[in-house]
């Protein structure tokens, strides 16, 4: 049986970079997902035995929750991996 290792959850398109190379629709308004929605997805994952969550975005640092969207994914023992350009880390 073939199993999925891997998630990527794109959590938001919100970002501060137009590059024009993106192809996530990137805008600095953007959009993102509801905690609720994460959440089941997370648990989802958790059920079917997926090893590693990726957030993903736009720019994930971006989501106006994620420090709770870290909180959700260690609730269900994931570690999620994160892709950022790393223009918040100060």
């Amino acid at each position: 049986m073939n199993t999925i290792e891997t998630l990527q959850i794109l959590i938001t398109n919100k970002c501060k970079n137009p590059c024009k190379f993106c192809h996530f629709s990137s805008n600095k308004k953007g959009t993102e997902l509801q905690l609720n929605i994460i959440n089941n997805i997370i648990k989802q994952a958790k059920e079917l035995k997926i090893k590693k969550i990726v957030f993903n975005g736009g720019e994930p640092l971006e989501h106006s929750n994620f420090s709770n969207l870290l909180k959700i994914a260690n609730k269900y023992g994931y570690q999620p991996f994160i892709v950022t350009n790393g223009q918040n880390f100060k």
